[in-house]
């Protein structure tokens, strides 16, 4: 079965957030000022999955819509509120509302998609997205 190189980074994460401004990316949203605001959703930047390019975005983001959940063992999936592609790149952003926190508690959180004949797994152990002492998503 071919399988396809794909990055799924949690990018509402505090020191993500921080590496992105540090490095002056064309992909951070925050500048030094707004890194101490909470993000008002969890962010999921996928990277590989080869949109450039692709005519169709609007049916591209309504598959993203549809698809994507946030999964945490015995509770509701978190669905998500927007997407965005960036035409250039191809690159992702999927936004999970915050309605529903997740938690330590919850352990693990599993990423998951369907982008046309391609499923996208990821799973995060929350114990290592711990961050000066938080639970950073």
């Amino acid at each position: 079965m071919p399988t396809l190189p794909v990055t799924v980074r949690w990018d509402s994460a505090l020191p993500v957030r921080e590496a992105l401004v540090r490095s002056h990316s064309a992909e951070a949203r925050d500048t030094e000022n707004t890194l101490a605001t909470r993000d008002k959703y969890y962010v999921l930047t996928i990277l590989g999955l080869g949109t450039a390019g692709n005519s169709d975005k609007t049916m591209l983001r309504q598959g993203l819509l549809n698809e994507a959940r946030l999964m945490r063992h015995g509770k509701k999936p978190i669905m998500p509120e927007d997407a965005r592609i960036d035409e250039k790149t191809g690159t992702i952003q999927i936004f999970f509302p915050k309605t529903d926190p997740i938690t330590l508690d919850d352990k693990e959180v599993a990423f998951g998609t369907v982008f046309g004949t391609v499923q996208v797994i990821q799973r995060f152990r929350l114990k290592d997205m711990v961050y000066k002492g938080k639970l950073e998503l």
